[in-house]
């Protein structure tokens, strides 16, 4: 497989990376709607596939017209003078909004501004909380494990929490307003999505110029497309912020790990946009993880060496890794180092106590020791260029939303 085809494959397995992910009606909303906490067989769990690269409120409508009218319709006799078919204001009249939709997972609401993939990797991948597991309560379930019986067809174990469904609750109604940014409309969350756009741009670029100078037919198709999730938008905004500038052939790196400065390639990034979020802390908020984030050099020097004659060699460089960039974020940060090393050391032997005094005067390379890696569901050596994550593993934002959790 040629360097083209490679980063076309691993461009097209994101995009096409999703989960499965049944949904389960709040039984208070239940009640609320159709008088009864239990649904009818068909309609107590909804099926839907959420692509790891897009977000919960592009699928609301769906969730909405698929599962919720039909259930509805059913409940209050369609057909009858009350409910008309032909009625635009269907939902309206039900009792359904989808701005006030909100999804829960272990008892925690979910960040509907958040991609699918990333509250995935928090919630569930690096999550404490085990994925829990029910009998089954649909006839679509119930088929399913009846067949593995009949044809003695057994469950992996090892394999199960990451091939079984994510099951999540819907509520309508209730919005925790005090824990996630109230109405998830989908207009709201284009416009987040643009904000965090032209931050990723800012970041890599030093302006926003390249996302503020779309017109406004580009930029309407680019959020259309996003939410429709085209691939055809996921590449044209790799190229806006120029996520293949540096087409650099990363197979060259073992052989010549270092640049000098008249090699180093041209279209890098002044700096890549990164979030980090700390999963695993008893000192976090309810939300359990931190987030922290900054822009980091693509590249840094390496320790210059001077010659038999005393004259320093010319600079060279090198690729900065995930290890690099999160080491030295370590080191630059006192309440990063306090969420990396709490509860792991003793308090007189924590990599910043020293008889100098000294915060920072520690080594903290063995954070990896103690932490696991999560990017869109891949977990990370540390030893990776970050500028190979940024080309190939980036959000639509651009940015890298990188899970950090303690190993297990």
């Amino acid at each position: 497989m040629s360097k083209g085809q490679l980063s076309q494959e691993i461009e097209k397995r994101i995009y096409e990376a999703a989960i499965p992910i049944r949904l389960r009606l709040d039984p208070t909303d239940s009640i609320e709607l159709t008088s009864t906490p239990s649904l009818p067989s068909h309609f107590q769990t909804f099926h839907i596939l959420g692509h790891r690269n897009s977000y919960f409120p592009f699928l609301f409508s769906k969730i909405k017209e698929q599962w919720l009218i039909p259930l509805l319709l059913l409940e209050n006799n369609v057909g009858t003078s009350k409910f008309s078919s032909k009625s635009h204001n269907i939902d309206q009249e039900l009792g359904i909004r989808e701005n006030e939709f909100w999804l829960e997972y272990n008892g925690t609401p979910l960040k509907w501004h958040y991609p699918i993939g990333l509250l995935y990797d928090i919630e569930v991948k690096a999550g404490k909380k085990p994925i829990i597991k029910e009998k089954p309560t649909s006839t679509l379930e119930a088929a399913i494990e009846s067949h593995m019986k009949t044809h003695n067809i057994t469950k992996n174990e090892k394999n199960l929490p990451l091939s079984s469904p994510w099951d999540l609750v819907l509520h309508l109604r209730k919005y925790p307003n005090d824990k996630i940014i109230k109405s998830p409309s989908i207009d709201l969350l284009k416009s987040m999505y643009m904000f965090s756009l032209k931050e990723a741009d800012f970041i890599r670029h030093g302006s926003s110029k390249r996302v503020m100078e779309l017109s406004k037919i580009d930029q309407t198709e680019l959020l259309d497309g996003l939410s429709t999730h085209k691939m055809s938008t996921f590449i044209l905004v790799r190229h806006l912020l120029g996520l293949y500038a540096s087409k650099f052939d990363w197979s060259a790196i073992e052989s010549s790990p270092t640049l000098k400065s008249d090699k180093i390639p041209l279209g890098l990034p002044k700096a890549i946009p990164v979030k980090l979020y700390f999963n695993g802390s008893d000192s976090f908020s309810e939300d359990r993880y931190v987030v922290f984030q900054a822009p980091v050099s693509p590249i840094q020097n390496t320790i210059p060496i001077n010659n038999i004659f005393g004259e320093p060699q010319p600079s060279e460089y090198r690729f900065t890794t995930l290890f690099d960039a999160i080491d030295s974020l370590i080191n630059e940060n006192n309440s990063l180092h306090n969420v990396i090393y709490k509860n792991i050391t003793q308090p007189s032997t924590l990599p910043n106590s020293n008889s100098q005094g000294s915060p920072m005067a520690h080594n903290s390379s063995n954070w990896t020791t103690f932490w696991d890696c999560t990017l869109q569901g891949i977990d990370l050596s540390p030893n990776i260029p970050l500028l190979w994550l940024s080309d190939n593993l980036s959000y639509p934002d651009s940015f890298l939303h990188i899970v950090l959790s303690k190993k297990k």
